[in-house]
């Protein structure tokens, strides 16, 4: 369930920055200017929320945790036995590489400079950031 909540974690959030970002773009022009800062932030920010909570990513955190999600098993033979214990659980970002088939887990820098959301840094700087 520690999975389950860190995803929805997420969803809240991210219902949160949507609605404020729809409130902000709604804005009239003239308004629009003085929110341009927050709306650039609230965007990015969407966007790492939505790699946190991608199929692939979840799938490498899940595995990275080594999150099971099978139901214990019920019998005699298994008394005592319940599901696996892994805490913390964290949804991580990553950076793929397809060629050699690895994924790293990253800062948000990172992977922002990677998306290229964060022009104002390159990768060099991004990683001395840690």
């Amino acid at each position: 369930m520690e999975f389950m909540d860190a995803v929805h974690e997420q969803l809240v959030e991210r219902a949160k920055l949507s609605a404020v970002l729809s409130h902000l773009e709604s804005a009239a022009a003239d308004d629009a200017n003085l929110v341009e800062v927050m709306v650039a932030w609230i965007r990015r920010r969407l966007l790492r929320i939505d790699a946190l909570i991608s199929p692939s990513f979840l799938e490498i955190s899940s595995r990275s945790a080594k999150v099971s999600f099978e139901e214990p098993r019920t019998g005699p033979e298994t008394e005592g036995r319940g599901y696996p214990s892994y805490l913390p659980i964290k949804l991580e970002l990553w950076s793929m590489d397809h060629e050699k088939g690895l994924a790293r887990a990253v800062t948000a820098l990172e992977w922002a400079v990677e998306a290229g959301l964060a022009p104002d840094f390159d990768k060099e700087t991004a990683d001395r950031s840690d």
